[in-house]
């Protein structure tokens, strides 16, 4: 008997903004000292910022790799992320708790 209530489906983002990052060729994004990747917010396929990014590696001493388009992904301070973390260990949601994110926990819940 398959337990249809568990079952999980991993949604793709099809937004337009998000931001690039550096992926070197084994997979992984370039990331400094402290775990921040290289990154850019930009648009789908705008290639100024492909362009910025490409040049920003180089510099880095990163010519292997490409940049990949994260969609619906934007940055996030320090204190953001603490924030959201803290509200989450709480259980409540991140970045707010309104009428919206109740609505599509109860709707996800059917």
């Amino acid at each position: 008997m398959i337990n249809n209530k568990n079952r999980l489906s991993v949604v793709q983002s099809t937004a337009d903004f998000g931001v690039y990052v550096w992926q070197l060729p084994n997979g992984q994004n370039f990331e400094d000292e402290d775990g921040n990747p290289l990154n850019i917010p930009s648009m789908r396929y705008d290639l100024e910022k492909i362009k910025h990014i490409t040049e920003a590696a180089k510099h880095y001493g990163k010519t292997e790799g490409q940049p990949v388009f994260l969609a619906g992904v934007g940055r996030v301070s320090e204190a953001t992320a603490r924030e959201d973390i803290d509200r989450m260990a709480e259980g409540l949601t991140p970045y707010g708790d309104t009428e919206n994110w109740r609505e599509v926990f109860q709707n996800a819940r059917r």
